[in-house]
């Protein structure tokens, strides 16, 4: 059988079984043969379709050749017996041809061979893989993210340093402008015209009147021209100049009604509570620099320093001017009600400067018409109004002690405590001790706790004061 005719070479098929006792040649393509397992066996035909199943018998017949299989050995039989469907491996069962499945183990997949636990353990393996990946990705983005925003703050800085080099320079050159600039007064009103001839008459008069000198002489020119800057070296010499006209008055029976030095004094106490009522109304920064001033004798030219002159100085002059009981009663009123009109002062003063450090802050950064710019604003203009309140009370009060003496008693008060000038607020407390009133010293100094230096009630307790 080796070479039948019609059927290809037996080197052209494979070999059935592990012994290779009989070559069984089944044609690639089919050329009039059939083969016959018998009944429920192989069938084989010209299109080449087959079909197996348990064969009773099994024939291969050709028309030139035939091959009963029941010849063969049993291992060959064994080897050709047909395995059902339902018995295959998992990895040849029908479903896992349907489609390529990734995850669905192969043949070649080494995880066909591995436990669960090893599954599962290769699954978490593979998911860490896949989150350090992502963490990586994401720190890619971070670091990309992380340069763009250093090359921005990069180049705001640069603008910034730009703005601020231009702003300095601008800052410069206006000014320059500034100082070149002349400064040009605007024009007064009729209002403003009419205080300062006002005070100017109030000025001369006074002059006139210590210094019995002609309106037009020079060194009366000279202060009026200083009215708006008057200092130390304008006051001096006329308070120095009053004190002792008003000392020669008294030595010659001044203090007796009727005489001449009695009618001098009466003009020259007139003539300066005159001018420092006008004074304090119409020009308020002129009277704070003459109410500030501090003197206790010197020369002109370099007045000493201010010395407190002590209790007792003030107590004789109390004793010499010899007020009377309802004096006593209208300069403690005067104080009592200074004291009041201090400590509410004081108590809107506190509330002001809270919202100013409240809103000020922001709004140096807000718009114009924000509302804490607004807030910021009116708080500003209350503390100007607060200021005010504080310099009234003051001019007030030494507006109503003057009142509560004579012409003849304000004359000793001066001409007593000369070089000092009067200290208002100790002569009011060493009243109140000589009527058996408590002491005020306390009120005094709660409110000075609360004052800067340049406050007005602060000038008056440290002796500095127009009485």
């Amino acid at each position: 059988m080796a070479d039948m005719p019609g059927l290809a070479s037996t080197a052209d098929f494979p070999t059935i079984g592990n012994e290779g006792l009989f070559p069984l040649a089944i044609p690639h393509q089919s050329s009039g043969y059939t083969a016959d397992l018998g009944r429920n066996g192989f069938h084989s035909g010209r299109g080449g379709a087959f079909s197996l199943s348990q064969p009773s018998s099994m024939r291969v017949s050709h028309p030139q050749a035939s091959l009963d299989f029941s010849s063969l050995p049993q291992s060959i039989r064994e080897t050709l017996q047909p395995m059902p469907s339902r018995s295959l491996p998992e990895y040849l069962s029908r479903d896992k041809f349907r489609g390529d499945q990734p995850d669905s183990p192969t043949e070649k997949d080494p995880r066909v061979h591995l436990s669960t636990k090893e599954i599962v353990r290769e699954q978490n393996r593979r998911a860490a893989a896949r989150f350090r990946q992502r963490q990586k990705d994401k720190l890619r983005d971070y670091e990309k993210q992380i340069q763009e925003l250093t090359t921005r703050l990069s180049n705001v800085e640069r603008e910034k340093s730009t703005y601020e080099l231009k702003c300095g320079e601008m800052e410069k050159v206006v000014r320059e402008r500034m100082n070149n600039m002349s400064v040009h007064k605007p024009a007064e009103t009729d209002d403003e015209l009419a205080k300062g001839e006002a005070l100017v008459e109030a000025l001369t008069t006074f002059c006139n009147v210590v210094r019995k000198t002609p309106r037009s002489a020079p060194e009366d020119q000279e202060l009026l021209s200083a009215a708006g800057k008057l200092g130390m070296e304008h006051i001096i010499p006329i308070y120095r100049e009053c004190a002792q006209e008003l000392a020669r008055c008294l030595c010659e029976g001044g203090d007796q009604p009727g005489t001449q030095a009695h009618f001098r004094i009466q003009e020259i106490i007139s003539a300066r509570r005159n001018l420092f009522h006008l004074m304090g109304w119409l020009d308020p920064q002129l009277f704070r620099r003459v109410a500030a001033m501090a003197y206790g004798g010197g020369s002109d030219a370099a007045p000493e320093p201010y010395k407190d002159a002590g209790r007792s100085h003030w107590k004789k002059v109390v004793e010499t001017v010899n007020y009377k009981p309802e004096q006593r009663e209208a300069l403690l009123a005067a104080q009592d009600q200074l004291f009041m009109r201090m400590h509410e002062v004081l108590e809107k003063r506190e509330a002001i400067v809270n919202t100013l450090q409240t809103n000020f802050p922001c709004a140096e950064t807000e718009h114009k018409n924000a509302p804490l710019y607004v807030q910021a604003c009116k708080a500003a203009d209350d503390l100007k109004a607060n200021l005010e309140e504080e310099y009234v009370a003051v001019r007030t009060f030494i507006m109503e002690f003057c009142k509560c003496m004579d012409h003849i008693q304000h004359a000793k008060m001066l001409v007593s405590g000369y070089p000092w000038t009067p200290d208002v607020l100790v002569i009011t407390g060493i009243v109140r001790e000589m009527a058996g009133g408590p002491q005020e010293d306390f009120k005094q100094d709660s409110i000075l706790q609360q004052l800067p230096d340049s406050s007005p009630f602060k000038t008056l307790s440290h002796g500095h004061a127009l009485a």
